[in-house]
């Protein structure tokens, strides 16, 4: 089987997920080397030796001919790029077998002729890979043939990632003295510094509880919105942190020395600081915008949920885990449970299967 896969993301998951596929698979990428903001070096291009990685360039119109003519499936995850529509052209005209991939998706009503031209685009493919039950509820309301999609298990873990953070949890009490946080019951939430990400519900939520001297907030991803920083500065909140972009090993140990984790975004077509978090035992609580926050709640209940913007809700949630500590280790036992089966080997795996079944 010969798979050609369009991406516009490089991140050092993405990478791995596509060495496991070329392990069974006759593999070629091709990246629109997309420039990402707020990331760090880890999430610069990996070249690897398992599979063909074609750049977009000018002669890009042509190498997509050749491909077409070359490969046996086209996998796009680039449906609404000039890339994405050339390519399932290209494809389609070799009578080949084209594939759209979604991480996550959101319906929204975007107004008649919007609505229309994402429909065009979508059912120009022949069949579906979703991430999820909600992400199937996307390609629906854009006219999809149920009937067309397959699920798969996406995330960013290794097996052996699953594994080293489930030690690492062993460690907490000395990661907290490593990282400089003290014995207060521990909040931590990750993302970039935007609005979407909810920051500032957070904060709001957070000192709703009306239990700032007796918990620690940590949110990393960069430096605070000025927004954010004003309800921190404005209310004399000592315990709140903000951290800088930092690297996974580092990120992994804040994972593992914290009691909790919120996320209040406005939107995530994903999130899988979601599975992250989980994999380090941590509870988690999130908003109705988070699609994998709604798989795995959907899934077994490992995921709490919240409305979307409701401060009074996020806080009652986070002061019911900060005053029962049973509640606390029951769900914690839940999403190392949950998350477990959630590997890129896996996920691969997963794949392969639908792929060889076209």
């Amino acid at each position: 089987m010969r798979v050609c896969w369009l991406t516009t993301v490089a991140a050092p998951y993405t990478i791995r997920l596509f060495e496991e596929i070329a392990k069974k698979v006759d593999l070629c990428v091709v990246l629109n080397d997309a420039k990402e903001e707020n990331r760090n070096d880890e999430w610069k291009i990996i070249e690897s030796d398992s599979f063909r990685l074609y750049i977009i360039d000018k002669s890009y119109k042509q190498k997509i001919r050749e491909l077409a003519q070359e490969y046996d499936i086209l996998v796009d995850g680039v449906y609404l790029s000039k890339y994405g529509y050339i390519a399932v052209n290209e494809f389609r005209k070799q009578n080949k077998k084209i594939v759209m991939a979604a991480d996550g998706g959101i319906p929204k009503n975007r107004g008649f002729i919007i609505n229309g031209i994402m429909s065009y685009l979508m059912n120009r493919h022949d069949y579906f890979l979703s991430s999820s039950e909600i992400t199937d509820r996307y390609f629906n309301f854009y006219g999809v043939d149920s009937k067309k999609i397959s699920h798969y298990r996406f995330t960013s873990l290794t097996e052996k990632d699953i594994r080293y953070n489930r030690e690492l949890i062993k460690k907490r009490n000395e990661l907290r003295k490593k990282l400089g946080i003290d014995d207060k019951f521990t909040i931590i939430s990750v993302g970039q510094p935007i609005d979407r990400k909810g920051f500032d519900i957070l904060v709001k939520a957070y000192l709703e509880t009306g239990l700032k001297g007796e918990m620690n907030l940590y949110i990393i991803g960069g430096k605070a919105q000025d927004k954010v920083q004003k309800i921190v500065d404005d209310n004399h909140l000592d315990n709140v942190h903000f951290v800088d972009l930092i690297g996974s090993k580092e990120l992994g140990e804040y994972y593992a020395a914290s009691d909790l984790f919120v996320l209040c975004t406005r939107e995530d077509v994903w999130g899988l600081v979601i599975q992250e978090a989980m994999s380090y035992g941590l509870p988690v609580i999130t908003s109705d915008n988070c699609v994998a926050g709604l798989h795995f709640n959907k899934l077994d209940g490992s995921v709490e949920i919240c409305e979307s913007e409701n401060v009074k809700e996020y806080a009652d949630r986070i002061k019911r885990y900060y005053e029962d500590s049973k509640l606390l280790k029951q769900l914690s036992e839940k999403s190392l449970d949950s998350v477990k089966g959630y590997t890129i080997e896996n996920s691969s795996q997963d794949i392969i299967n639908i792929l060889s079944l076209l």
